[in-house]
């Protein structure tokens, strides 16, 4: 294991989880709740935020989406960069699955799921029909899977230590749906098809993540007897 693996490995030994960390779970589930309750008994004030716009743009919807990315951008240590030609396997498997895997796979199950699904689909779907929530998670479900175990077992054949592995394979595994919201509200509309997908993306994301995190954990000694 490398030096900066140690470092890495004692500060998040010794780190606490804070209250929101801890219950991610719950707080996203309280959202979800609470903004199917808001959408179903206050549709009129939602449809009043959803004409806030210029140029084509909801403007509460961006201004969250960069009150969300400006905190991640401050979180971002610079001078970890060069480090990253000692660790360049997991680099190299990110940039893998981010642009010549998850594109191809993605595009091969929106096909399966058929695009009349995704885009014609309107109303108060949530609520009314929730078997189409489901019918949109599988394959986004099943991509995330996916994507992880090649990712996970692609470091792992580069012998990439296990440190690097799980972040590369996660940072593979992510999708940025909150922006894909936002693009799609913008370009759709609140009550389109492309913005229920993405949002359902949103929904099953965070448990999702946190299970593969659980994964890698329980993992580590599998995966380190093959380096």
């Amino acid at each position: 294991m490398s030096s900066q693996c140690e470092v890495t490995g004692k500060q998040a030994a010794g780190a606490e989880m804070g209250l929101f960390e801890r219950y991610l779970t719950l707080w996203v589930a309280l959202c979800i709740l609470a903004g199917i309750g808001l959408g179903h008994f206050a549709a009129d004030a939602f449809q009043t935020i959803g004409a806030l716009e210029v140029a084509q743009i909801n403007l509460p919807v961006a201004v969250l989406i960069w009150l969300m990315i400006i905190p991640m951008l401050l979180k971002v240590d610079l001078t970890a960069l060069s480090g990253v030609t000692q660790h360049w396997r997991g680099s190299l498997v990110t940039l893998v699955v981010n642009w010549a895997i998850k594109p191809f796979s993605m595009a091969l199950l929106a096909w399966l799921a058929t695009l009349v699904l995704l885009f014609g689909f309107q109303g108060e779907q949530i609520i009314q029909q929730p078997l189409i929530i489901g019918l949109l998670a599988v394959p986004l479900l099943i991509q995330s899977v996916l994507i992880f175990i090649i990712a996970y077992l692609a470091n792992r054949w580069l012998r990439s230590p296990h440190c690097i592995a799980g972040p590369s394979s996660m940072i593979g595994t992510s999708n940025f749906f909150e922006l894909a919201v936002a693009t799609a509200i913008a370009l759709f509309g609140f009550e389109s098809g492309a913005a229920l997908a993405t949002v359902v993306g949103v929904l099953i994301e965070v448990p999702v993540m946190l299970l593969l995190v659980r994964v890698v954990l329980r993992t580590q000694a599998w995966y380190e007897r093959g380096l």
